[in-house]
Protein backbone atom coordinates (compact mmCIF):
# COMPACT_ATOMS: atom_id res chain seq x y z
CA UNK A 1 0.00 0.00 0.00
CA UNK A 2 2.85 2.36 0.77
CA UNK A 3 4.43 1.91 -2.66
CA UNK A 4 1.09 2.52 -4.36
CA UNK A 5 0.57 5.72 -2.40
CA UNK A 6 4.12 6.87 -3.16
CA UNK A 7 3.70 6.10 -6.88
CA UNK A 8 0.52 8.16 -7.10
CA UNK A 9 2.03 11.06 -5.15
CA UNK A 10 5.13 10.99 -7.35
CA UNK A 11 3.06 11.00 -10.55
CA UNK A 12 0.94 13.90 -9.32
CA UNK A 13 4.00 15.95 -8.37
CA UNK A 14 5.72 15.29 -11.69
CA UNK A 15 2.59 16.18 -13.65
CA UNK A 16 2.18 19.36 -11.62
CA UNK A 17 5.77 20.35 -12.34
CA UNK A 18 5.37 19.69 -16.08
CA UNK A 19 1.86 21.10 -16.44
CA UNK A 20 2.65 24.84 -16.34
CA UNK A 21 5.15 24.73 -19.19
CA UNK A 22 3.34 22.13 -21.31
CA UNK A 23 1.32 22.83 -24.43
CA UNK A 24 -2.45 22.55 -24.25
CA UNK A 25 -2.33 19.15 -25.98
CA UNK A 26 0.27 17.88 -23.51
CA UNK A 27 -1.77 19.23 -20.58
CA UNK A 28 -4.77 17.23 -21.80
CA UNK A 29 -2.64 14.09 -22.03
CA UNK A 30 -1.31 14.67 -18.50
CA UNK A 31 -4.87 14.99 -17.21
CA UNK A 32 -5.80 11.75 -18.98
CA UNK A 33 -2.81 9.90 -17.50
CA UNK A 34 -3.64 11.14 -14.00
CA UNK A 35 -7.29 10.18 -14.36
CA UNK A 36 -6.36 6.63 -15.30
CA UNK A 37 -3.55 6.33 -12.77
CA UNK A 38 -5.64 7.68 -9.91
CA UNK A 39 -8.42 5.21 -10.62
CA UNK A 40 -6.10 2.23 -11.03
CA UNK A 41 -3.94 2.93 -7.99
CA UNK A 42 -6.85 3.79 -5.72
CA UNK A 43 -8.41 0.46 -6.71
CA UNK A 44 -5.19 -1.36 -5.81
CA UNK A 45 -5.03 0.49 -2.49
CA UNK A 46 -8.65 -0.40 -1.67
CA UNK A 47 -8.03 -4.05 -2.49
CA UNK A 48 -4.92 -4.26 -0.30
CA UNK A 49 -6.55 -2.41 2.59
CA UNK A 50 -9.64 -4.64 2.45
CA UNK A 51 -7.43 -7.73 2.43
CA UNK A 52 -5.59 -6.48 5.54
CA UNK A 53 -8.92 -5.90 7.26
CA UNK A 54 -10.15 -9.36 6.34
CA UNK A 55 -7.06 -10.87 7.98
CA UNK A 56 -7.33 -8.80 11.16
CA UNK A 57 -11.03 -8.13 11.73
CA UNK A 58 -14.35 -9.90 11.63
CA UNK A 59 -18.05 -9.19 12.04
CA UNK A 60 -19.25 -5.62 12.49
CA UNK A 61 -15.71 -4.26 12.90
CA UNK A 62 -14.77 -5.64 9.48
CA UNK A 63 -17.87 -4.18 7.81
CA UNK A 64 -17.34 -0.75 9.38
CA UNK A 65 -13.67 -0.64 8.47
CA UNK A 66 -14.41 -1.64 4.87
CA UNK A 67 -16.94 1.19 4.65
CA UNK A 68 -14.33 3.66 5.92
CA UNK A 69 -11.75 2.39 3.45
CA UNK A 70 -14.22 2.89 0.63
CA UNK A 71 -15.12 6.41 1.75
CA UNK A 72 -11.52 7.51 2.27
CA UNK A 73 -9.93 6.00 -0.83
CA UNK A 74 -12.54 6.21 -3.57
CA UNK A 75 -11.48 8.10 -6.67
CA UNK A 76 -13.90 9.73 -9.09
CA UNK A 77 -14.47 7.59 -12.16
CA UNK A 78 -15.83 10.39 -14.31
CA UNK A 79 -14.04 10.59 -17.65
CA UNK A 80 -12.12 7.33 -17.24
CA UNK A 81 -13.13 5.81 -20.57
CA UNK A 82 -12.62 9.12 -22.36
CA UNK A 83 -9.12 9.40 -20.85
CA UNK A 84 -8.23 5.90 -22.06
CA UNK A 85 -9.49 6.69 -25.55
CA UNK A 86 -7.54 9.96 -25.55
CA UNK A 87 -4.26 8.24 -24.68
CA UNK A 88 -4.93 5.47 -27.19
CA UNK A 89 -5.64 7.97 -29.96
CA UNK A 90 -2.52 10.00 -29.16
CA UNK A 91 -0.37 6.84 -29.21
CA UNK A 92 -1.83 5.76 -32.55
CA UNK A 93 -1.23 9.17 -34.09
CA UNK A 94 2.35 9.30 -32.83
CA UNK A 95 3.05 5.70 -33.76
CA UNK A 96 4.41 5.06 -30.25
CA UNK A 97 3.42 5.23 -26.64
CA UNK A 98 3.75 8.80 -25.38
CA UNK A 99 5.69 8.21 -22.20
Amino acid sequence: MVITTFALESALLRADKTFASASTAKQELLKAVLTILTFDLSSQFQSAANRCCAYALSGDALVEMQKEIFLLSSAPVEGLLQAKHQLSQAAQEAGKYMF
